[in-house]
């Protein structure tokens, strides 16, 4: 099982799921497996509990699809920016590396890494990375080393 693949939002959505017990799942796609997805988004909205115990951020990244990276407890502290130590806030570009979870229906992020990208184009440059790693798939090639 591949530990970590690159996706979009709308394909972590898609993608087929295999239970790994306490609501937690591996991803199929493509004849692979793995556990942990990264993707880039734009934070489109935020909320977090009254005792700040519980914290969401919504990620769109254009793909078409919206998902939630969602935290507890002392998890927390993921979702929040250190520079400002207010929860990242709309137009926050951001790199997510975590588990997809489901809950009545509905899948999300929980995250073991998440960077604030400060540069914009970080979505496009994600886009053209999903690209070109469907085309080398297509072609049959070999993503490069390093």
């Amino acid at each position: 099982m591949k530990a970590s693949r690159k996706l979009a939002i709308s394909d972590v959505l898609r993608v087929g799921l295999k239970p790994v017990g306490d609501g937690f799942y591996s991803l199929l796609l493509e004849d692979e497996e793995f556990a942990l997805v990264d993707v880039v988004g734009v934070v489109t909205g935020n909320f977090i509990s009254e005792n700040s115990n519980y914290a969401f951020l919504t990620l769109a990244d254009g793909s078409g699809g919206l998902i939630r990276v969602k935290a507890w407890g002392s998890q927390v502290k993921l979702l929040v920016n250190p520079l400002t130590g207010e929860l990242y806030g709309k137009g926050d570009v951001l790199r997510v590396i975590g588990f997809v979870r489901g809950f009545r229906g509905e899948r999300y992020l929980v995250p073991l890494v998440i960077v604030r990208l400060n540069n914009p184009l970080a979505l496009l440059v994600r886009e053209l990375e999903l690209i070109y790693e469907k085309a080398q798939k297509v072609l049959g090639h070999e993503k490069p080393k390093g």
